[in-house]
Order: C-alpha cells, then structure tokens, then sequence
C-alpha cells in the first residue's frame, strides 16, 4: 500500500522524469551528429514525460488542497513554482547563451568565443528575457495551479461524472484505459495539433498566443487528471503493472494496425518516427524553392559565408536549408517532400535562434497577399506531382519584373480536406497512446518502489536543481569530449558521466543544505 503521509512512489517517478529531460537535451545534438540510436530514446520521453510530470503536479496541487486549503496551495506553488521561475530563469537563460556562444567557437574555428562573449553582454536583457526556456512547463503549472484555485472556489472539482470517468480506471481498467486515451486523443485531433508542447509556449507570454493556449489546454488534461486521481488514492497501490502491460500491449497493436491503414492513402503523418517507419508507403516528391536576392544584399548572418536559406514547416531548426546561388541574383534550394500542406519562408543569413533577423517582410507579404496565417507564411500544397515555387522577389508575392507568380497565391486544394482529415486521425491515434505510458511508468514505481529510500528521495530532493541548472552544463561538458575521431556515440557516453557527476555535486555541495535547497523544494521535513 501507499504510505497515507507520503506517496513515495509518485516523488519517485516525479525526480526521475525531470532527470530524464537532462538526458533527453543532451541527447538531441548527438542524435543530429549521428547518434541515430539516440532517437528512440528521444522519441519515447518526449511523448509522455511533461505530460507524466503534470498529471503528478495535478496530484500533489490536491492534496495540498485537501490537506491544508486552497489558500495554503497556492502559496505553495508561488513559492515553488513561480518564484524559482522568474528568479532562476533570467540568469539560467543568460548563461546558457554564453555556453552556445562557447560550442560555437569549438565547432567552428573561424568564431571567437571573446566576441561571442562580447555580444551576449551588449544585449544582456535580451538574452536573459528571451523566453522561459527548458523552465516553460514552471509558468503554465503555476496558470493551472490558479485554475485549481479558483474553480476549487466556485467549482467542486470532485463533481460525480469526473469521479465515475477516472474510477473506472481501477473498476474497469479496460475501460478506464479505452475512456481516458479517447478523450485525450481526441481533444488534440479537435485541437489540431500533434503535441502538446507546441507554439510559442516558451515565450513569457505564452498566454497571447492561440497556440500556446492549444497546448495549455492540452498539458492541463493531464494535470486535472491528476487532480481527480488524489481521490482515489487508497486505490493507487492496487494497480497492477501486468494487468496496463497487457492493455498497453492489445491496444497498441490495434493502433499499429489502424497507422498502417492510413499510411496505405499515400499521405505521410505529423510525426517523423511513423514516417520513417513507413516511408516505403509514401512517394515523396521534389518541391524546387527559387528567390531572387538581385534588389538585395545578401549577408552572413552568424554563418561563414553569405547565403540564403529557406525554413519549411515543420519548423524544427531556425537555420532552415542552405540554398545555392544559380546566377543573376537569384537562390535555388530543391528538396523531396511527402504530400501534405505546408509553409515556408526565405531568411537571408544563418541565424541559430527564431529572431526576428533575416526574415523576409512579413507585412509586405501580407499586403500582397500571398501571407497565411498570424506570421504571414508562405503556403503550398502537394500533392502527386513536382513543385517549383518561384522565382520570387524578396518578400514579394511577384517576380522582380513584378510578374505573377501563380502558386504564390495558395488556393484551398479541394484534396486539402482529405489531408486534414488524414491528419488529424494520425493525431489522434499518436496520442491515444500518451496517457497509457502514463499509467504503465506510474504502475511501474507503484509496483516497486512503494516503500521510502534514500536513493530515490534523493534523486527526487536534487532533481529539481538539475533540471534547472543543465543547460548551463551541458554545452561546457559536451565540448570537453568533441573531437572528430571519438566515436559520437562514445561522445554521448562520457558527456553523459560527466554531466551526471557535476550535476550531483553541485546540488549536494551548493544546494542540498543551503538556502537555495530550501528556496526551492521548502524546509526539510525530519
């Protein structure tokens, strides 16, 4: 059974999942060197683990509630959530952009630390207020705390339907699984997005940004799910790891199966694992991008030489894709796509970061009407045959003879309805399987790690920190082993002993019984 007093299986699973995000960014520039055996690992943690963390935080927000009341609750999460936010976040971000500025120097011969160095502390306010970074998930649990706050107020959260819909997940696990993956798999279809962690849910004020609330809508399922597991708790030491295994298992392969189907339209899906999984299935074809640089001077930005590039949805690295110089002013990149809609946009100059600098003219897009969305995006849509999309003149929907460029101006494919639909049934079985990992890794801790230990409640305690302070290391620790002729892989293995070491030692000898240690995860209880 779960000790009443304190739920050491739930600290347990909360410490290692934040654990696991260290691993998980240090992983991503491997994986991108050549690490491919990294990328399941990516993949896997990235699916589940925020979303674990909030459906815990949903838990413990409870029984602070419950225990000590609504207003000791959010005195709780200001102190612990919100204050090491806007405390730590600043100084953790600006540093973080010194170790980038110092990777940068080491790949790169031809950059200099010092003047690298020198930039960050020309704009300090800038690199220091960028945005909340790897810290997001702190502002949006603190917004869901006060959710809980007010509809705890004015709101019984424990309202029957909610307790019949959750309970069933230990009445009926069969049932309870079917209920709760539907209705998470089919809130992200409805919301029409792939995954929760999406726009700008990094930026202060995510709040502004329809997409952000996407994804705050989507996080806080998993954090009032949490919510409503605390009233059954007396039953959480009941769940049986084999009995979710054997679930996961029956429903995974009717998914797979289901994937499989859609995969047979042609249509690739939001998410490049399937794709990858299934490429055979897809024809992909070559979309040819052309602008015309001749009105403009094209510049370095932060690379070695001037060029420039295209971004194209979806938008995962803000460099985008080097184009060629062809003659006459004008810049040609050509690349294979699978069919789908997507967006695009030139940026003149290598940029590490999604500044503003180097884009085109989004407003001069707009005006000319070939801008879609709140940024002005190109758009196009392929379909079975291949694009070329140009020559356009920099930020103009025209040529630079101000000529017409037909598939400047996107029209509704009537096949689009088709890719929407596609889409969204991808979205949906994708995420019908989120919340059953949820429940596997927390049966798993439930299962064996009950009972209170050291190890555990350590790692749980120094978690905190680290997750905090591990983008700081990250780029000075991965740059001691980076050397051509060191396996990537063995790369990954030392950075990773070596970050895990002065990670531990900085929380045990800074934090553990300083000040910092009690700011952040409050008095010691004896």
């Amino acid at each position: 059974m779960l000790n009443s007093q304190r739920y050491h299986s739930l600290d347990a699973m909360r410490g290692v999942l934040m654990i696991m995000g260290v691993y998980f960014h240090l992983a991503i520039p491997y994986a991108e060197s050549g690490a491919h055996i990294l990328w399941p690992f990516i993949a896997l943690t990235h699916a589940f683990r925020m979303h674990a963390f909030f459906f815990i935080s949903g838990f413990f927000g409870a029984l602070i509630l419950y225990r000590k009341g609504s207003k000791e609750m959010l005195q709780n999460r200001f102190k612990r959530v919100f204050l090491p936010l806007i405390v730590l976040a600043p100084p953790v971000c600006f540093l973080s952009a010194i170790g980038s500025k110092y990777v940068q120097s080491i790949m790169n011969t031809d950059k200099s630390f010092m003047d690298g160095l020198a930039k960050v502390f020309d704009s300090p306010l800038e690199y220091s207020l960028y945005g909340t970074e790897h810290l997001w998930f702190l502002h949006l649990l603190f917004a869901m705390s006060i959710l809980g706050y007010i509809m705890s107020k004015g709101l019984e959260l424990n309202v029957d339907i909610l307790k019949r819909l959750f309970g069933s997940l230990f009445k009926n696990s069969w049932l309870g699984f079917l209920v709760v993956c539907f209705l998470y798999a089919f809130l992200l279809s409805l919301l029409n997005i792939h995954k929760a962690q999406t726009g700008k849910i990094y930026d202060w004020f995510w709040f502004v940004h329809p997409s952000a609330l996407k994804g705050f809508v989507a996080f806080s399922f998993f954090y009032f799910w949490g919510w409503q597991a605390y009233h059954f708790k007396d039953q959480l030491g009941n769940i049986s790891l084999r009995t979710y295994f054997k679930i996961y298992v029956a429903y995974a392969v009717v998914v797979w199966l289901l994937v499989w189907s859609l995969f047979q339209t042609g249509y690739s899906s939001p998410y490049w694992y399937w794709n990858d999984f299934f490429h055979e299935n897809i024809s992909a074809k070559k979309v040819t991008f052309i602008v015309d640089m001749s009105d403009e001077v094209v510049i370095k930005g932060d690379g070695d030489s001037s060029a420039v590039y295209v971004n194209v949805s979806p938008w995962e690295k803000p460099q985008g894709f080097k184009m060629d110089p062809i003659g006459n002013g004008q810049w040609s990149y050509t690349m294979e796509l699978w069919p789908g809609a997507y967006s695009y946009k030139f940026r003149n100059g290598l940029y590490n970061d999604w500044s503003d600098a180097g884009w085109e003219d989004w407003e001069r897009i707009g005006d000319g009407g070939c801008g879609y969305g709140k940024d002005n995006n190109r758009r196009f849509f392929l379909d079975d045959e291949d694009l070329t999309l140009g020559i356009f003149c920099w930020s103009e929907c025209m040529d630079c003879s101000d000529n017409e460029v037909p598939l400047a101006f996107y029209q509704n494919n009537p096949l689009e309805t088709k890719n929407n639909l596609i889409r969204r049934c991808f979205i949906f079985l994708n995420n019908f399987a989120v919340p059953m990992w949820i429940m596997l890794t927390m049966a798993f801790f439930v299962r064996f790690y009950y009972k209170f230990s050291k190890t555990l409640k350590y790692i749980s305690d120094s978690s905190y920190w680290i997750y905090i302070i591990h983008p700081i290391l990250i780029p000075f620790i991965g740059s001691v082993f980076y050397y051509d002729k060191i396996n990537v892989h063995i790369q990954f293995f030392l950075s990773s002993i070596l970050l895990t070491i002065a990670c531990f030692l900085s929380y045990h000898y800074l934090v553990r019984k300083t000040f910092i240690g009690k700011f952040l995860n409050g008095k010691k209880v004896q």
